[in-house]
């Protein structure tokens, strides 16, 4: 979709209520990723990339590391469960 919104960090970085640094941080870690504008080389984010990112904010919100997260959508329900344990205990 050519014409599909995108989003620059600041404006993500509102949307889920995190720092631009997060966001930043999170795409070093290899939990996001961003798509650039071939202009500037900026950051932008498409919706779907909001959607993975709020889950991830759900998470850290949560208490689960960014260690754990890193393998998060391979996981089964079970394994998330486990991984949720681990932050609970």
């Amino acid at each position: 979709m050519a014409n599909a919104p995108c989003y620059d960090i600041k404006d993500a970085a509102r949307y889920l209520g995190i720092a631009a640094s997060t966001l930043r941080y999170w795409e070093r870690e290899g939990l996001v990723q961003a798509g650039r504008c071939p202009a500037n080389d900026y950051r932008r984010y498409s919706l779907h990339d909001l959607i993975e990112a709020s889950e991830i904010a759900f998470y850290r919100k949560l208490g689960v590391p960014v260690k754990d997260l890193k393998g998060y959508r391979a996981l089964s329900a079970r394994g998330l469960d486990e991984a949720l344990e681990r932050t609970e205990d």
